[in-house]
């Protein structure tokens, strides 16, 4: 058998090995958002806390069998790989930096609290520098399989991620308008104007 072929199966996999867990993680940041007690909360945040770990698992499975399928068949200075590396770097930054400590505050200020959260505790699970960490892995992971796949020059992988990430963004501003189209709509619907 190539070994080309095995390892390329071996990051397939990883891929959606990947791809499935943030698929939970993220639905698990949905729970925890719109979370209205504090039971419902610290599920969603138990959820993160037993799947995050794993996720630095996968982008080494990623950083190995991606670096062996370069070495055997490409080269490290291609665009397609220095960006998927970048990427991947990346993604472990926001989660470790900003997803992971702000999971650990949420769980922490919740562990004591019991029935409907407060003002300050829904603030604090609808916290929105978290819910735009969460938007960034996804859809960088897919501008670098776009990468992986197509493998443009430097300017269409770097803008391949950039859109995607962009596009990623979108939900995140729609949730922040949310509110205040929400508001407005209430004020106008009381006769407020």
């Amino acid at each position: 058998m190539d070994p080309y072929l095995l390892v390329k199966f071996l990051h397939i996999a990883s891929v959606i090995a990947a791809f499935v867990a943030a698929g939970i993680l993220h639905a698990a940041l949905l729970r925890l958002r719109a979370a209205e007690d504090a039971r419902s909360a610290r599920s969603a945040v138990a959820t993160l806390a037993r799947v995050g770990p794993k996720m630095p698992l996968f982008l080494l499975a990623l950083m190995l069998t991606g670096g062996w399928l370069t070495q055997l068949h490409w080269s490290f200075n291609l665009p397609f790989a220095g960006i998927g590396i970048v990427g991947l770097l990346v993604m472990g930054a926001v989660s470790g930096v900003v997803v992971k400590p702000r999971t650990r505050t949420i769980y922490a200020r919740l562990a004591k609290v019991e029935g409907t959260l407060d003002v300050e505790h829904r603030a604090l699970v609808r916290d929105p520098t978290l819910w735009a960490a969460a938007h960034i892995p996804a859809p960088l992971a897919a501008g670098i399989v776009f990468d992986m796949v197509v493998k443009p020059g430097w300017a269409g992988s770097l803008g391949a991620v950039a859109v995607a990430v962009a596009l990623g963004m979108v939900p995140v501003l729609m949730s922040q308008s949310a509110p205040v189209a929400a508001a407005a709509l209430s004020e106008e619907g009381a006769g407020i104007q």
